[in-house]
């Protein structure tokens, strides 16, 4: 497809091979010299570790497909899921290593490659603790908080930067890294930067205090009820040493105060104090007003949590990719995946782990889940380049309804860039028992071949397709080369060729029989050789324009001092070369054709004496025996 402009300035594209945009630049100004460029539709694949993490996951991907009578259990769903979170942290660690060697232009690429990883694997293990681990209780406000800290480590990072300073009150980030620890729950890492600091303030002896006392649940030994309880109590006690102004002298402890107090409003200052996202204040807010909450009672927080740290228009990627996931939203998480990511690769493997935990098995129009659809994309975006068309098979082959056509399509439009990946593909058009496209490959290549020459390729390309006409053509080349020196090409793959491709044309046919031929000769079977051939002149199983070339290949025999031929055998090739005579006419022939002619009927005149000659010899000595 070509696409111009009406400007002075005239553009053109068209799509080439391997997903290449090629752009045409015909100016009018100046030398009017065309300008082409090739412009990459697919760039993410050609970063070697994004192919190294697309082969990765597809084999986490091929080994754990189920049939739908054998559901995996949700252990079994942790365990795909983790199989890819851990892909995903090897290419980090990878892309880690070469961003401290590569160079500025590919530091970029790599750049942005990292960021990618780290939202992907960041999202992926919110999942599994939202939709398949399922904590309850104090449990969630817990796991929410360890996932955080996890994914968003700035608080550490400053806690060790903070503590080599002496004194660590000095330094800048001192305060940030204080409230940092607060907001993930970290009280210890809040007493240890308060302890180091010397701070000996009433205020700060009585907060330690109260950070010390600060009930925290665990799971075994303590039931939920009795948590709460303990917490209640706590907190109502923090509440009165404030109304009773117990942190009045010193601002910094009365706002920590505050925020174990589950006070919001001291929450969102601290929070936009370090810059942190929307989710930071959600969960520091859950963990401060309701640790024991269960997950509704987290749900029904978030759209006030992102009303208050600036709506949904403020949301980058990740901020998206969260916001969906704790609102168990899978449609919205899986179009925001589609949408955000320049690759399929997130969301379609992000889909099947939903899939295989029978989560996502709606259907849309074309009555096909949304996990088929997105691994028909992700599949065909594998489809369409060179280095991956393999791997994108094993996802198309897993959606039920369409998968099997969409990689016909694909297949039947690969650049066969050389024998080798032509046998690849036609090996995957046998398997799945792609025949048309198996055919379709079969009579590029032998074109291919026919066009440098390489018959006998051609040829072995035709018997692999079956194809009779393609076989015809290339027997027609054949025989060219045979009328042009006498010798027949290839002839070790005219020996392989089977019946059935013989059926198939009668060209090929006619060639084999020469090459038989030829065998009888060297072999010093003359008779049964001269006997062939005829019989291919009589049935015109040989075309007539090879006919004076046959018979003359015979002319050795025909002068030889045996008799190599019966009297029809011989009267058969005399109509021949009187039908050859009267077809051209002597003034359409030259010199040599018609010396060869005279020459024949001579051979032919001699050979038909010596023949009769010899029956009557043999029927004087029978009756002599008689």
């Amino acid at each position: 497809m070509d696409v111009q402009s009406d400007t002075p300035q005239q553009h053109s594209a068209m799509l080439g091979p391997n997903n290449k945009l090629i752009l045409c630049n015909n100016s009018t100004e100046g030398s009017g010299e065309l300008l082409f460029k090739e412009v990459n539709l697919r760039p993410e694949y050609d970063n070697q570790f994004v192919r190294n993490l697309v082969n990765e996951m597809s084999c986490v991907f091929i080994a754990n497909q189920r049939s739908p009578d054998c559901p995996m259990t949700v252990e079994e769903v942790l365990h795909y899921s983790r199989s890819y979170r851990a892909v995903i942290k090897e290419s980090m660690q990878h892309v880690q290593r070469a961003l401290m060697t590569e160079d500025a232009a590919s530091a970029d690429l790599l750049d942005d490659l990292m960021r990618t990883l780290v939202v992907s694997e960041s999202a992926w293990n919110l999942m599994e603790i939202i939709f398949f681990q399922e904590p309850q209780g104090g449990e969630l406000a817990l796991q929410l908080l360890k996932w955080l800290s996890i994914h968003i480590d700035d608080c550490r990072v400053m806690m060790e930067e903070v503590m080599k300073e002496d004194p660590v009150h000095h330094h800048h980030n001192y305060w940030p890294a204080v409230y940092g620890c607060l907001l993930q729950g970290k009280t210890e890492g809040v007493m240890e930067l308060l302890v180091a600091s010397n701070n000996t303030s009433k205020s700060c002896r009585v907060l330690m205090s109260v950070l010390s006392k600060m009930p925290v649940y665990q799971a075994a030994g303590m039931a939920v009820n009795e948590y709460e309880g303990k917490w209640r109590m706590w907190r109502e006690e923090l509440k009165q040493m404030l109304s009773q102004g117990v942190f009045a002298d010193d601002d910094k402890m009365a706002q920590m105060a505050k925020i174990l107090s589950g006070d919001l409003d001291s929450i969102l200052s601290a929070v936009e104090e370090l810059s942190a996202p929307w989710y930071s204040y959600l969960m520091a807010a859950i963990f401060y007003t309701q640790p024991y909450a269960k997950f509704h009672q987290v749900q029904g927080s978030i759209e006030g949590a992102v009303h208050r740290c600036g709506g949904i228009k403020s949301f980058d990627t990740h901020d998206s990719l969260i916001y969906h996931i704790l609102r168990r939203n899978l449609v919205e998480l899986m179009k925001c995946c589609s949408e955000e990511f320049s690759s399929w690769w997130f969301a379609a493997h992000l889909a099947d782990v939903f899939h295989q935990a029978n989560l996502l098995q709606e259907k849309n129009s074309l009555d096909t889940t949304m996990r088929d659809s997105l691994l028909l994309e992700y599949g065909g975006s594998l489809m369409q380049d060179h280095r991956l068309w393999n791997v994108g098979i094993h996802y198309l082959l897993q959606c039920p309804k369409y998968g099997r056509y969409h990689l016909q399509e694909y297949l039947a439009r690969l650049p066969l860039a050389s024998t080798r990946q032509a046998l690849k593909v036609l090996s995957v058009c046998e398997t799945h028992g792609f025949t048309q496209q198996a055919s379709s490959i079969c009579r590029v290549m032998a074109r291919r071949e026919i066009r440098e020459d390489r018959l006998g390729s051609a040829l072995t390309w035709c018997r692999h397709g079956k194809d009779g006409n393609m076989a015809t053509i290339v027997a027609e080349k054949f025989l060219d080369q045979y009328r042009e020196s006498v010798m027949l090409p290839s002839v070790d793959v005219l020996d392989a060729l089977g019946p059935t491709m013989l059926l198939m044309s009668k060209k090929l046919l006619f060639l084999v029989k020469l090459r038989e031929f030829h065998q009888l000769v060297d072999t010093g079977e003359e008779k049964e050789a001269c006997s062939l051939l005829v019989a291919l002149i009589k049935s015109r199983t040989a075309p007539a324009r090879y006919w004076f070339l046959l018979i003359l290949e015979l002319l050795p025999m025909l002068e030889s001092s045996k008799v190599l031929f019966t009297p029809d055998e011989v009267y058969d090739l005399m109509n021949a070369v009187t039908e050859l005579k009267q077809s051209k006419s002597e003034e359409m022939m030259n010199e040599l054709e018609v010396s060869r002619i005279q020459t024949l009927h001579l051979s032919l005149t001699r050979c038909l004496a010596k023949v009769t000659l010899s029956d009557s010899n043999a029927l004087v000595a029978i009756s002599c025996g008689v």
